[in-house]
């Protein structure tokens, strides 16, 4: 194990206790009072040491009993405080306060575990087996860790190597990959590797474990047929989880996978055979279907109440599966039709926070239910609160009805938008009715008739009748606003000729969107000076879009070389202060080269910062950049690490090429030239000019890296340098020069 060994220090002389008990220490500290300590019986040179440290504390000459919580702690620890002790053993360790002495806190820390205290039995084992004021000790390392309940990621990652060596403990491989997977699971940064060791030993949790760090690129790219080869893999193996995840990949059909609900269910079925319950859950599903299996009803409420019930998992239930009985129960048209114990499991799962529960007893409330739900809006407006505020559309529309109506409640329309707007983003049809309503009429909020008019142009789109003939009424009587949402209504039918005629007659009245969308018509066009006349107009009425867009056109128009462009600098300035993420990047851009402006790397961070925490990629990778390079930032390789893998998780081509570089020097991570060059790929396959040129000042043979390569060449030559690149620079000081990285080396068997 590479680490580094700290040395013990040479103890610093003891003192006369003869002399110091002559000294009145303040706030009454005597020798004569504290001389009796179990640490002063049990280890007297360490009480020794500390009487000394304590002694050597500034004090107060005008408040001689004033005590700071450092001298407090230290009067602690020398009355045998096993807390103080420990505490005490922190600040020496990381130089808190008080000067830094690794060899004291860990004598401080090993006093204290051996007293018993086990919060320090972690830490001892930690000092032991990293070499902190001490020798590097795997065996007592091991020893500590044992003892200890805590199991985080660090020490999990430990006992696994301890364990797969044989080192202080008995040698098990398969509790070592055990605990090498629970590390990986809890995070930790070598949890790859950690997964790959146990899945190349044929362990088929760590088979599992590896392909779900491939599915959802848990530091390294998404690559769905290798999660898939391993999740088969791990199911052949008869792993449980393995099974369920590929029939949910199955039956999902996403990530490129073909929906196949037959394969699915042949899955779920061998995960249920092991009392898999989320398994076993999506099988009752599929019977309640009669999806990839023949339509049983009996049977699915047969499973579902199975679930219901006390189980491992769910002492109380599982809520879902107490819901989907329910519903089954509640349906009229099932012949098993039973509303009262319908009613039961329903109300069991609406109290274990189930919200579709919650939100369906609130319905059976508001109208009543036959015999067995007598109407009662109080609760009604208690279940329905209770859905909506876990997210479910459905109640957050109908505690809207009833704020808006005064239902059941004193009417709040403030309120009543509220929940409509919640409702509306996520999709729900009745609350974008709403909303669009509300703007229009400025109906608790502000009038926002733009808004309004083009969720009523997107509802008429979806088939909305009533929302068509307000929207048409509206436009025929003048509303720029509807005369913009009748163009989007008819260009997303593709009748454009209409449409177009109506987005001219919003533009002549004057509506921003309508003005920007003109813009983007003649840029299409290729007409320069109209898409600049419209860039302006529209950006002179505040539309964001516009000021950006008509930053960078006349970024174009100028030579950057030119000493200014006041009208650029200004339209990308007012975008950017709009809280435009794009616009903020290339501020960032204009600062840091020094573009029409002054250089000024930390105005520049400060803007690459508003771009990252805005979700721009490009301002992402750019704060990796500056913490590499220590551009306005103390250098910080972790930092830098971290930035570059948000970025490549976004997708960001020069995001992907720097984490792979990341990698393959071992900057912020351990050098790993496999995962490396799976990043440096993924980079390359974008197409990217810059990450080419990157690629070709390093010296790599981009040809053989991605078939990508041809096509970047293509847009590189149709574009010029200045747009595409800017001026290139290098990214890595450690990467300048020429780098042909070898694959890793296979071991013959």
């Amino acid at each position: 194990m590479d680490v580094d060994k700290a040395k013990p220090t040479d103890m610093p002389p003891t003192l006369d206790l003869c002399c110091l008990s002559s000294y009145l220490l303040p706030n009454a500290l005597t020798w004569q009072a504290i001389h009796l300590s179990d640490i002063e019986k049990d280890e007297p040179v360490l009480y020794d040491e500390l009487l000394h440290r304590y002694h050597l504390l500034p004090h107060s000459e005008s408040q001689p009993a004033a005590v700071s919580p450092l001298h407090d702690l230290h009067r602690q620890a020398l009355k045998g405080n096993l807390k103080s002790i420990f505490e005490l053993s922190e600040h020496y360790q990381q130089g808190k306060e008080i000067d830094k002495d690794q060899y004291l806190s860990f004598r401080l820390v090993k006093y204290a575990a051996e007293q018993g205290y086990q919060k320090a039995f972690s830490v001892l084992g930690k000092y032991h087996a990293y070499g902190i004021g001490t020798q590097q000790n795997l065996h007592e390392a091991a020893h500590w860790f044992q003892k200890t309940d805590i199991r985080d990621a660090e020490i999990l990652a430990l006992l696994a190597y301890c364990h797969h060596n044989g080192v202080g403990v008995p040698k098990d491989e398969t509790k070592a990959y055990d605990l090498w997977l629970d590390a990986a699971d809890q995070g930790h940064s070598e949890g790859f590797r950690f997964c790959q060791i146990a899945a190349e030993a044929g362990y088929a949790r760590g088979q599992f474990t590896l392909g779900h760090f491939y599915q959802h690129g848990i530091g390294i790219p998404v690559n769905i047929q290798e999660a898939l080869r391993l999740f088969h893999q791990s199911a052949e193996q008869n792993y449980v989880h393995a099974q369920c995840r590929l029939g949910i990949l199955y039956s999902e059909g996403n990530y490129g996978i073909e929906r196949d609900p037959v394969v699915a269910v042949q899955w779920f079925r061998l995960a249920a055979d092991q009392n898999d319950s989320l398994a076993l859950h999506w099988l009752a599903h599929y019977f309640e279907m009669g999806d990839g299996v023949e339509q049983n009803k009996d049977e699915a409420a047969r499973m579902f109440r199975e679930l219901a019930q006390c189980t491992a998992n769910y002492p109380k239930g599982d809520p879902a599966s107490q819901f989907r009985l329910a519903a089954l129960l509640l349906d009229q048209e099932y012949a098993g039709y039973n509303p009262k114990e319908g009613l039961q499991w329903l109300q069991k799962a609406a109290q274990q926070n189930d919200r579709k529960s919650q939100s369906t007893l609130a319905m059976l409330y508001c109208d009543g239910f036959e015999d067995i739900v007598k109407q009662n809006l109080k609760e009604a407006r208690r279940w329905f609160r209770k859905a909506a505020e876990q997210g479910d559309a459905v109640a957050q529309y109908y505690l809207g009805e009833m704020y808006f109506d005064g239902n059941g409640v004193t009417e709040n329309l403030k309120a009543a938008f509220r929940w409509y707007k919640l409702a509306s983003e996520t999709g729900y049809f009745r609350a974008v009715q709403k909303v669009a309503h509300c703007y229009i009429n400025g109906i608790g909020t502000p009038k926002n008739e733009s808004g309004g008019y083009k969720m009523l142009a997107s509802l008429a789109f979806h088939g909305d009748a009533e929302a068509g003939t307000l929207l048409r009424s509206a436009a025929v009587s003048g509303n720029p606003a509807a005369e913009y949402g009748m163009f989007a209504y008819h260009y997303h039918h593709q009748d454009l000729e209409t449409g177009y005629r109506w987005l001219e007659k919003s533009a002549d009245h004057g509506h921003a969107e309508a003005l920007y969308t003109q813009a983007t018509r003649y840029a299409a066009d290729g007409d320069s000076e109209q898409k600049l006349h419209y860039y302006r107009l529209a950006a002179e009425k505040g539309n964001v879009e516009a000021q950006y867009d008509l930053g960078l056109a006349l970024e174009d128009v100028f030579d950057k070389k030119a000493p200014t462009n006041e009208e650029a600098f200004k339209w990308m300035k007012a975008a950017a202060d709009q809280g435009h993420a794009r616009a903020n990047y290339c501020l960032g851009n204009f600062y840091r080269s020094g573009t029409w402006v002054d250089s000024d790397p930390y105005k520049a961070f400060e803007h690459y910062s508003k771009a990252a925490s805005m979700g721009d990629a490009d301002g992402i990778d750019r704060l990796g950049e500056c913490y590499l390079d220590g551009t306005a930032v103390p250098v910080n390789e972790h930092l830098a690490f971290q930035y570059f893998e948000c970025a490549a998780q976004l997708g960001n081509p020069k995001g992907l090429c720097n984490l792979g570089l990341c990698h393959l020097h071992g900057i912020g991570c351990r050098q790993d030239t496999t995962i490396a060059f799976q990043w440096i790929l993924r980079a390359a396959d974008t197409g990217d000019p810059i990450v080419f040129k990157i690629l070709q000042e390093l010296g790599l043979d981009v040809n053989q890296l991605s078939a990508g390569y041809r096509r970047s060449q293509e847009v590189w030559s149709k574009a010029t340098g200045d747009r595409l690149g800017g001026v290139f620079d290098k990214i890595f000081d450690k990467s300048k020069r020429s780098i042909v990285p070898r694959p890793p080396k296979v071991e013959e068997q």
